[in-house]
């Protein structure tokens, strides 16, 4: 395989993607907005889903 054929990031983030700015994520439950440097999962409030605001809803 190739370099080309295993290098996908080109393809998912065209603009580029900075690892030095926080993260929002959104409660899918109660709404709460929470802005982290780590990836998290669960809402610190109700424990429920988060959503990454920076990725668009399609």
């Amino acid at each position: 395989m190739s370099e080309q054929d295993t290098d996908h990031s080109s393809r998912f983030w065209d603009s580029g993607y900075d690892t030095t700015t926080p993260t929002t994520f959104e409660c899918l439950n109660c709404g709460a907005t929470i802005v982290s440097e780590d990836s998290i999962g669960t809402c610190e409030r109700c424990g429920g889903g988060l959503r990454n605001k920076s990725m668009p809803i399609e």
